[in-house]
Parts: C-alpha cells; structure tokens; sequence
C-alpha cells in the first residue's frame, strides 16, 4: 500500500484543486488544510498509508510465496475522515507462475457542499517473489501534483527511480503491504508513493474486540511508526488486515474493511 495513501506528513501543500472555492472562512480553510495532509497516508497509508494507504481484507487463495497473505482476492477498504467517507482502495491478487502481483487503487475526494477542495489518485503495481518485492509501479495525482515510482530488482539490488534520481538499495526490499503481516517484522520499508525506504518501528499494542463486517472478532493492535507517519493497525487472530487509522493534522484517517 502508497506509507495510507503511502505517509502521512505536514509537507502537503494547501491549494484549491485547480480552482478558488467561492467565500472563504474557518470552516472552509480548515477542511482544506487537513485535506491536504492525507495524501501520503494511502501508501505508507497507500503508501505509507499507502503504501505501499493502504487494503483490505471467503475461499482459500493459494499464494504460497507471501505466507501471510489475505484470502481474497479482491479487498476493498472504505476511507473516511473524522467518520465521514472520502473514498474507497481497493487491492486485488493475481498469480503468475513463482510470482505474486498485487494492484492497488487508491481514490480520495473531499467535498465541502458542491466544491471539490481536494483529489488524490494512487495506483501501484507491485510483484512479489518469496516475500520479497521484484519490481514496482506506481502513479500518483496528489491534487495535481504527480509522483511516480519505478523500482526494479537487478542481482542483489533493488533499484528504485524516483524524483529525477537513482537509489539502489540491497538485500529483500518490502512496501507498505499493511495486508501481509510479515511488515510488522521489518525494520525498513519502501513508501511506494515517494520512493523512501524508511526505517520503523512496530510495537504490539495488546488484543481487544473489534467488529468485522457485521461480526465480533478478537483483533491484535500494533502501532507502526516512520518519518511522518504514525498509524494503528488492527489484525485477526488468524492474520488478516481489517483496519487501519491515522491522525491527519488533528483529524482521524481511517481505513474500514468492506
């Protein structure tokens, strides 16, 4: 998943998604100021977030390379904003031969009456060999402003373009993939949006009941932290992904389970 829509950060710029709302006031600049700070979320939210936002989570799918991936094929989260649908990501799992293909679409609008006062678009492709990234594909339209990611992997190297310059980085690469568990072990991850590999921390936030679609299960909590990104994310006993949230300049990101 984009570190959300992947990270969350102070960074975006407040602008007016092509054109001036008509009026103005505290309420209007105060949604589009908080707007403005969701897009890194998806991915590391996708990337964060959302990275890798987002996600997304009944018969078995046989993905034997990703050991803790989800069971569907498709996931669908809802994204809201201090409890009010912005919109939607979406996930879905293909398999080809020894390789595991993930597509991701993540896709926020934030209305105030008739006035589009903010859009972002992240979709990522992304290939998996034995827990491990082989390539990815990303484009981002954060209100406009585009960002795109080509990451490969060569010999040993993963090499990630991204904002006009080459990094290559060793070893086994993983995204923001919030729907494979195994990030949670990690201490670097790549934010699909941005090109950054950021290191982070995870800690385990104890057990507690939380309702998946329309049921009652016992969810683990775990906190995940990097630059700029500090995300709550809620699993099954039996390892899948149901939710995630995020503060986003004072106000709640949430991923919901469809």
């Amino acid at each position: 998943m984009s570190a959300i829509p992947s990270g969350l950060n102070s960074h975006c710029r407040v602008e007016w998604a092509g054109r001036r709302p008509f009026g103005s006031g505290q309420t209007t600049r105060r949604a589009v100021s908080g707007a403005h700070r969701i897009s890194r979320a998806s991915n590391g939210l996708v990337g964060c977030l959302l990275a890798g936002l987002a996600s997304l989570l009944p018969a078995a799918l046989a993905f034997p390379a990703l050991a803790n991936s989800p069971r569907d094929t498709q996931l669908h989260f809802r994204v809201l904003l201090d409890g009010k649908p912005i919109g939607e990501h979406r996930f879905e799992f293909r398999r080809d031969g020894d390789t595991n293909e993930v597509l991701s679409r993540a896709e926020f609008n934030l209305r105030l009456m008739f006035l589009e006062l903010y859009r972002y678009q992240h979709t990522d492709t992304e290939r998996w060999r034995d827990g491990c990234l082989v390539s990815l594909d990303s484009h981002t339209d954060d209100n406009g402003r585009i960002e795109r990611v080509d990451a490969r992997r060569h010999g040993q190297e993963f090499v990630v373009a991204a904002s006009n310059r080459q990094i290559r980085y060793p070893g086994c690469v993983r995204s923001f993939a919030y729907w494979d568990p195994a990030l949670l072990e990690t201490d670097h991850l790549l934010n699909a949006q941005t090109g950054e590999y950021l290191p982070v921390r995870v800690q385990a936030l104890g057990t507690e009941r939380f309702a998946v679609e329309g049921r009652e299960e016992v969810a683990e909590r775990y906190r995940l932290t990097a630059k700029d990104l500090d995300v709550t994310l809620w699993y099954t006993r039996d390892r899948q992904w149901v939710a995630l949230e995020s503060r986003v300049g004072g106000r709640l990101l949430r991923y919901e389970r469809r």
